[in-house]
C-alpha cells in the first residue's frame, strides 16, 4: 500500500498541533492489536482521515509530550510514513495530571478499544507505576483474564478469584477453582512463545470442498492453552505419567512437558504426528520431562494394562474437521459408527489407565437438522458403559465461531454455542492424597 505522493487528511481540530516525532510513548506494549483490527484501523485512517485529536500529557518537569490516548493510531501513522505517506502535524488535546503516576492512571481509563491487554506486561506496568490493580480495576475493567500474573501475585478474574485465603488454592492452580473457564487468548500464556505455527494443509481445503463444508475449509486451530493449563494444574499431580490419546497438535502434551510431566502422545494421522514431534522438540521443560509421540491406533493401543496415571483426550469430532481419512480413524459422519468408535476409544483408555486415574475428555455439542444434540451427555453415558464414573465437569468458553455463526443463529432464534465441555472420568478405586472426604463439596 505505497502512499508516495499521498497525504493523510486531518479531519479534526485540537488545542494545538504537534509533529509526529514529538509525541512520546507512555503505555509501551501493554496492549496489542489483532491483525484484523490493525487492517480495519489502517483502512479507516487512509479512507476517512485522522478524525480525532490525540490526548497527551505534557510533563511539567521535562519537555516530553506523553501520549495518553491514541497509541494505536499513531503507530499506524508511523507505519504509513515508512510507506511514503505524508503525515501532517497531529491535532492534540491536553490532559491535566500532576504526576507521571496520575497520567498513567488516566491512560488506563481511556485505553483503546482496538487492542487487548497483555496481562504480564500490564502487571509490570502497574508495579512500575506504583498503581494497585484492584484500585484501578474499580475504575475500569482491565481484563477478564483469570490467572495469577507475576511479579506481584496479582490475580485477574472474578472478585472471588482475587481472594487467595489461607487454603492457597489460587496460588497453586492460578484461578479460583470455579467450573466456568473464561476464554483467554493463547498469546497471553507464558509458554506461548514455545508453540510452533500449525501447518497450512491445502488438502484440508480440498477435502472439505468435496464434502461441501466451506466454513471449516483450509485452516487448523489450536486448543485453548489456558484450558490445558487449568486441566494440568487442577487434575494432575507431580509424578503423573500421562497418555495424550489423539494427540493432534500436542497442545496438551507440550504444556504438560513445560510443567515437568512425562508421557506419551498417540495418533494415526501423519500430519499431526509430524507437527506434534516438532512441537514437543520446541517446548522447553523446567523439570527434565520426556514426552514421546508415537503412531498408534487410539482404539487398539499396544500399552500394558494400567500403564498411565492420567489421560487427556480431545478426539476427532464426527467429520467436522480434517483428520487422517484412514479406515481406523475415529471420525465419521455416521452417528452410529462414531458412537461405536468412541466407545472403543473410551474402553481402551479405561484399560490402560491405573485404578483411581482421571481421564479428561473434551467434547462439543452438535446440531442435527437444526436440533441440538447434547453430545456431552452421550459421552458421559458412554463412559459409564465402559466402567468410568463421572468425577467432575467444567465449561470452557470458546469464541472461535461467535462472529461467524451468530447472524444465522439470531435468525433461527437460538444462541451461538461458545463453550465446550471438559468431562472428567475416574476409574473407580484409589484414594485422595490428603484423605479428604471425596463427597465433601
Amino acid at each position: 500500500m505505497n502512499g508516495e505522493g499521498k497525504e493523510i487528511r486531518i479531519e479534526c481540530e485540537g488545542a494545538a498541533v504537534l509533529p509526529l516525532d514529538s509525541l512520546a510513548e507512555l503505555q509501551g506494549d501493554i496492549k496489542k492489536m489483532t491483525r484484523a483490527n490493525h487492517k480495519k484501523l489502517t483502512r479507516a485512517i487512509i479512507e476517512d482521515g485522522f478524525s480525532a485529536p490525540i490526548f497527551i500529557w505534557r510533563s511539567p518537569t521535562e519537555t516530553a509530550n506523553y501520549i495518553i490516548d491514541g497509541h494505536q493510531r499513531l503507530s499506524i501513522l508511523r507505519e504509513l510514513r515508512e510507506k511514503q505517506w505524508g503525515i501532517p502535524d497531529i491535532p492534540v488535546a491536553f490532559v491535566d495530571a500532576d504526576t507521571m503516576q496520575d497520567a498513567k492512571k488516566k491512560l488506563l481509563t481511556v485505553a483503546s478499544q482496538f487492542a487487548d491487554f497483555n496481562v504480564v506486561k500490564l502487571d509490570n506496568f502497574l508495579i512500575e507505576s506504583g498503581l494497585d490493580a484492584i484500585e484501578v480495576d474499580s475504575m475500569v475493567r482491565l481484563t477478564r483474564v483469570d490467572v495469577i500474573v507475576k511479579p506481584g501475585q496479582r490475580i485477574w478474574g472474578s472478585p472471588d478469584d482475587r481472594v487467595e485465603g489461607p487454603d492457597g488454592i489460587v496460588e497453586k492452580v492460578g484461578y479460583g477453582l470455579g467450573s466456568f473457564w473464561p476464554n483467554i487468548k493463547n498469546e497471553e500464556h507464558e509458554a506461548f512463545r514455545y508453540f510452533i505455527e500449525l501447518p497450512e494443509e491445502e488438502s484440508a481445503t480440498n477435502a472439505h470442498r468435496k464434502k461441501g463444508n466451506l466454513i471449516n475449509a483450509g485452516f487448523f486451530s489450536r486448543s485453548p492453552v489456558f484450558e490445558m493449563d487449568k486441566i494440568i494444574k487442577t487434575y494432575m499431580r507431580p509424578g503423573n505419567y500421562f497418555l495424550d490419546s489423539c494427540v493432534g497438535w500436542a497442545t496438551f502434551s507440550a504444556l504438560a512437558k513445560y510443567y515437568g510431566y512425562s508421557g506419551t502422545g498417540i495418533d494415526i494421522w501423519d500430519t499431526a504426528l509430524e507437527c506434534s514431534r516438532r512441537q514437543i522438540e520446541n517446548m522447553v521443560s523446567h523439570e527434565g520431562s520426556k514426552v514421546d509421540i508415537v503412531e498408534m491406533d487410539a482404539m487398539a493401543t499396544q500399552f500394558e494394562d494400567g500403564a498411565f496415571d492420567f489421560c487427556y483426550c480431545n478426539a476427532p469430532f464426527f467429520d467436522e474437521e480434517t483428520y487422517s481419512g484412514a479406515d481406523n480413524d475415529i471420525a465419521s459422519s455416521d452417528p452410529v459408527i462414531f458412537e461405536s468408535h468412541f466407545k472403543k476409544l473410551l474402553r481402551e483408555i479405561y484399560r490402560v489407565t491405573k485404578t483411581g486415574a482421571l481421564t479428561v475428555v473434551v467434547i462439543n455439542d452438535r446440531r442435527n437438522k437444526g436440533m441440538l444434540v447434547p453430545m456431552h451427555s452421550q459421552v458421559i453415558e458412554w463412559g459409564g458403559t465402559v466402567g468410568f464414573g463421572l468425577h467432575d465437569m467444567a465449561i470452557q468458553e470458546t469464541r472461535t465461531q461467535m462472529k461467524r455463526m451468530r447472524k444465522n443463529d439470531y435468525k433461527v432464534r437460538r444462541t451461538t454455542k461458545s463453550h465446550e465441555y471438559v468431562i472428567v472420568f475416574k476409574k473407580p478405586g484409589g484414594e485422595i492424597e490428603d484423605g479428604t472426604e471425596e463427597n465433601a463439596g
